[in-house]
Protein backbone atom coordinates (compact mmCIF):
# COMPACT_ATOMS: atom_id res chain seq x y z
CA UNK A 1 0.00 0.00 0.00
CA UNK A 2 2.90 2.34 0.93
CA UNK A 3 4.43 1.80 -2.27
CA UNK A 4 1.62 2.51 -4.39
CA UNK A 5 1.05 5.79 -2.20
CA UNK A 6 4.46 6.87 -2.81
CA UNK A 7 4.01 6.26 -6.60
CA UNK A 8 0.81 7.91 -7.14
CA UNK A 9 1.66 10.99 -5.51
CA UNK A 10 5.03 11.69 -7.04
CA UNK A 11 3.06 11.22 -10.74
CA UNK A 12 0.42 13.15 -9.49
CA UNK A 13 2.49 15.98 -8.40
CA UNK A 14 4.85 15.72 -11.24
CA UNK A 15 1.99 16.40 -13.63
CA UNK A 16 1.30 19.61 -12.04
CA UNK A 17 4.89 20.31 -11.64
CA UNK A 18 4.77 23.25 -13.74
CA UNK A 19 1.22 25.15 -12.28
CA UNK A 20 1.84 26.32 -9.25
CA UNK A 21 4.98 27.55 -7.18
CA UNK A 22 4.14 26.02 -3.73
CA UNK A 23 2.56 22.48 -3.62
CA UNK A 24 0.37 21.19 -0.70
CA UNK A 25 -1.99 18.61 0.34
CA UNK A 26 -4.38 17.30 3.44
CA UNK A 27 -4.93 13.58 3.42
CA UNK A 28 -7.00 13.35 7.46
CA UNK A 29 -8.43 10.18 7.73
CA UNK A 30 -5.23 8.51 5.18
CA UNK A 31 -2.89 10.09 7.54
CA UNK A 32 -4.67 9.29 11.11
CA UNK A 33 -5.01 5.47 9.69
CA UNK A 34 -1.04 5.39 8.65
CA UNK A 35 0.88 8.70 10.15
CA UNK A 36 3.65 6.98 8.36
CA UNK A 37 2.00 8.40 5.00
CA UNK A 38 2.52 11.67 6.29
CA UNK A 39 6.53 11.60 6.16
CA UNK A 40 5.80 9.46 2.75
CA UNK A 41 3.86 11.97 1.07
CA UNK A 42 6.40 14.53 1.95
CA UNK A 43 9.19 12.28 0.23
CA UNK A 44 6.94 11.91 -2.80
CA UNK A 45 5.85 15.34 -3.53
CA UNK A 46 9.54 16.19 -3.72
CA UNK A 47 10.64 13.92 -5.94
CA UNK A 48 7.97 14.60 -8.23
CA UNK A 49 8.32 18.57 -7.61
CA UNK A 50 11.72 18.73 -6.93
CA UNK A 51 14.34 19.94 -4.31
CA UNK A 52 13.31 23.63 -4.16
CA UNK A 53 9.58 23.72 -4.29
CA UNK A 54 7.78 24.82 -0.57
CA UNK A 55 5.67 22.00 0.33
CA UNK A 56 3.03 23.27 2.93
CA UNK A 57 1.12 20.52 4.33
CA UNK A 58 -2.54 20.76 5.93
CA UNK A 59 -3.41 19.15 9.00
CA UNK A 60 -7.14 18.40 11.05
CA UNK A 61 -7.05 21.04 12.81
CA UNK A 62 -10.97 19.98 14.04
CA UNK A 63 -11.44 16.28 14.26
CA UNK A 64 -12.71 15.88 11.15
CA UNK A 65 -11.11 12.76 10.41
CA UNK A 66 -11.85 11.68 14.16
CA UNK A 67 -13.60 9.03 14.95
CA UNK A 68 -16.28 9.07 17.45
CA UNK A 69 -14.91 6.67 19.92
CA UNK A 70 -11.30 8.58 20.13
CA UNK A 71 -11.23 11.15 22.69
CA UNK A 72 -9.47 14.67 21.21
CA UNK A 73 -6.36 14.10 23.32
CA UNK A 74 -5.96 10.64 21.77
CA UNK A 75 -6.68 11.95 18.69
CA UNK A 76 -4.20 14.89 18.72
CA UNK A 77 -1.67 12.70 20.15
CA UNK A 78 -1.64 11.18 16.24
CA UNK A 79 -2.04 14.43 14.99
CA UNK A 80 1.26 15.34 16.44
CA UNK A 81 3.22 12.75 14.86
CA UNK A 82 1.88 13.24 11.61
CA UNK A 83 3.10 17.17 12.25
CA UNK A 84 6.37 16.04 13.08
CA UNK A 85 7.05 13.09 10.87
CA UNK A 86 6.49 15.87 7.79
CA UNK A 87 9.03 17.90 9.08
CA UNK A 88 11.16 15.65 9.36
CA UNK A 89 10.73 14.59 5.90
CA UNK A 90 11.26 18.27 4.81
CA UNK A 91 7.74 19.26 4.61
CA UNK A 92 8.65 23.33 4.56
CA UNK A 93 5.01 24.71 5.99
CA UNK A 94 2.51 23.85 8.54
CA UNK A 95 -1.50 24.64 8.35
CA UNK A 96 -4.22 23.41 9.95
CA UNK A 97 -7.68 23.22 8.46
CA UNK A 98 -10.85 24.19 10.41
CA UNK A 99 -14.85 25.29 10.14
CA UNK A 100 -17.72 26.61 11.70
CA UNK A 101 -19.07 22.52 11.43
CA UNK A 102 -17.25 21.43 14.60
CA UNK A 103 -17.38 22.18 18.46
CA UNK A 104 -14.14 23.52 19.14
CA UNK A 105 -12.74 20.35 21.47
CA UNK A 106 -10.33 19.11 19.12
CA UNK A 107 -9.06 22.54 18.20
CA UNK A 108 -8.63 24.30 21.68
CA UNK A 109 -6.74 20.80 22.51
CA UNK A 110 -4.72 22.06 19.46
CA UNK A 111 -3.34 25.57 20.24
CA UNK A 112 -0.68 23.83 22.88
CA UNK A 113 0.64 21.96 19.54
CA UNK A 114 1.04 24.87 18.01
CA UNK A 115 2.56 27.05 20.56
CA UNK A 116 5.45 23.99 20.46
CA UNK A 117 5.49 23.79 17.04
CA UNK A 118 6.40 28.17 17.27
CA UNK A 119 8.70 27.52 20.35
CA UNK A 120 10.17 25.11 18.19
CA UNK A 121 10.77 26.94 15.29
CA UNK A 122 14.11 28.14 14.90
CA UNK A 123 15.42 24.16 15.56
CA UNK A 124 13.73 23.15 12.85
CA UNK A 125 14.95 26.41 10.43
CA UNK A 126 18.56 24.86 11.03
CA UNK A 127 20.12 22.93 8.58
CA UNK A 128 19.89 19.47 7.79
CA UNK A 129 23.03 17.62 8.84
CA UNK A 130 21.61 13.83 8.22
CA UNK A 131 18.17 11.56 7.99
CA UNK A 132 17.26 8.62 8.56
CA UNK A 133 13.80 6.61 8.04
CA UNK A 134 13.62 3.21 8.83
CA UNK A 135 10.24 2.04 9.24
CA UNK A 136 8.25 3.65 11.91
CA UNK A 137 11.28 5.62 13.60
CA UNK A 138 11.85 8.69 11.61
CA UNK A 139 15.14 11.11 12.94
CA UNK A 140 16.67 14.49 11.19
CA UNK A 141 19.35 15.74 13.02
CA UNK A 142 19.61 19.65 12.92
CA UNK A 143 22.56 21.75 13.79
CA UNK A 144 25.66 23.61 13.18
CA UNK A 145 29.00 24.31 14.60
CA UNK A 146 28.18 24.68 18.15
CA UNK A 147 24.87 22.86 18.97
CA UNK A 148 22.72 19.47 17.26
CA UNK A 149 19.29 18.86 17.85
CA UNK A 150 17.91 15.39 16.59
CA UNK A 151 13.67 15.75 15.68
CA UNK A 152 12.27 12.35 16.13
CA UNK A 153 8.83 10.75 15.73
CA UNK A 154 7.68 6.75 16.12
CA UNK A 155 4.91 6.53 13.57
CA UNK A 156 3.34 3.14 14.90
CA UNK A 157 0.19 2.85 16.29
CA UNK A 158 0.95 -0.30 18.48
CA UNK A 159 5.30 -0.62 19.44
CA UNK A 160 7.51 1.18 21.19
CA UNK A 161 11.30 2.25 19.32
CA UNK A 162 14.30 2.89 20.89
CA UNK A 163 17.07 5.91 19.14
CA UNK A 164 20.87 6.16 19.78
CA UNK A 165 21.68 10.15 19.62
CA UNK A 166 24.71 9.63 20.41
CA UNK A 167 26.91 6.90 21.36
CA UNK A 168 26.20 4.84 24.79
CA UNK A 169 22.81 7.02 24.90
CA UNK A 170 19.47 5.38 24.09
CA UNK A 171 15.68 7.28 24.47
CA UNK A 172 12.87 5.10 23.86
CA UNK A 173 9.88 6.46 22.08
CA UNK A 174 6.46 4.92 22.77
CA UNK A 175 3.42 4.39 19.79
CA UNK A 176 3.31 8.02 18.16
CA UNK A 177 5.82 9.84 20.52
CA UNK A 178 7.65 12.49 19.27
CA UNK A 179 10.92 14.24 21.04
CA UNK A 180 13.41 16.37 20.49
CA UNK A 181 16.88 16.16 22.03
CA UNK A 182 19.55 18.40 22.40
CA UNK A 183 23.06 18.09 22.24
CA UNK A 184 25.45 20.94 23.01
CA UNK A 185 28.31 20.62 21.96
CA UNK A 186 31.64 22.31 23.17
CA UNK A 187 34.63 22.98 21.02
CA UNK A 188 37.71 21.87 21.60
CA UNK A 189 39.45 24.74 19.63
CA UNK A 190 37.78 27.42 17.10
CA UNK A 191 38.45 25.60 14.14
CA UNK A 192 37.58 21.86 15.48
CA UNK A 193 35.42 19.42 17.26
CA UNK A 194 36.78 16.40 18.26
CA UNK A 195 34.10 13.66 18.91
CA UNK A 196 35.98 11.73 21.80
CA UNK A 197 36.24 14.83 23.69
CA UNK A 198 32.64 16.38 23.04
CA UNK A 199 31.02 17.57 26.63
CA UNK A 200 27.52 17.17 25.71
CA UNK A 201 24.05 17.93 27.88
CA UNK A 202 20.97 16.23 26.99
CA UNK A 203 17.96 17.94 27.28
CA UNK A 204 14.94 15.77 25.97
CA UNK A 205 11.72 17.28 25.48
CA UNK A 206 8.60 15.07 25.07
CA UNK A 207 6.71 16.83 22.49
Amino acid sequence: MKRIWYENTKIIAGDYSGNGDVFGINAFRDFYAYPVLAGLTVDALRAGLGKKVPLWFYFDGNGYAKPRNVTPDEYLVNVKCQIYTAIIHGATGIFFWDDWSKTPEVFDRLIPIMEDLKQNLEIIKLDTLEKKIDGDKHIVIKGNSKERYIIASNTSKTDSITIEPQKGITLKLAPLETLITCLKWEHIDSNSVIDDKIIHTIQTAHL
